[in-house]
């Protein structure tokens, strides 16, 4: 039986925020693709989304801080996330309970793909999930930097 996921939210039709998943077949027909922000994930977790046909990348972030060598360090993910959504992928950013630094990367990600006012964006992506109201400060702080 595949285990049920709730913990996530469309901020775009292609583009997801949540939670991590309990188990990647909760994942198998839903989304195409998937963004770990966990810190540490258990070493059989890629060869267990392979198999799904789900393509997985792992990028530890430490909630409430930014990575060493600032944000500019999260474009390698912003150019991955561009191309699975051109190859029409759905894709999920998760980290553990989906409320910090999932939304975070994914706000960072739309709003370099997209442009547009860092604020505007912000607020769009707590309507659309209201978790990331738990966003950490220095996140958005850096975001509405990034946006100016």
């Amino acid at each position: 039986m595949t285990p049920d996921y709730t913990n996530y939210d469309f901020v775009r039709p292609w583009l997801a925020v949540g939670g991590a998943p309990d188990a990647p077949e909760a994942l198998a027909g839903r989304f195409q693709a998937v963004l770990d922000l966990r810190p540490e994930v258990p070493a059989e977790l890629a060869e267990r989304y392979r198999r799904l046909g789900i393509v997985y990348r792992p990028f530890p972030l430490r909630d409430g801080a930014l990575p060493a060598g600032g944000v500019a360090v999260l474009d390698p993910v912003v150019a991955w996330v561009a191309e699975q959504h051109a190859a029409g992928e759905r894709v999920l950013i998760h980290c553990q309970g989906g409320g910090s630094r999932a939304p975070f990367v994914a706000a960072y990600v739309l709003l370099r793909l997209e442009g547009g006012d860092a604020a505007a964006l912000l607020r769009d992506l707590q309507r659309r999930r209201p978790a990331a109201a738990q966003m950490a400060t220095v996140f958005r702080q850096v975001l509405l930097a990034a946006g100016a």
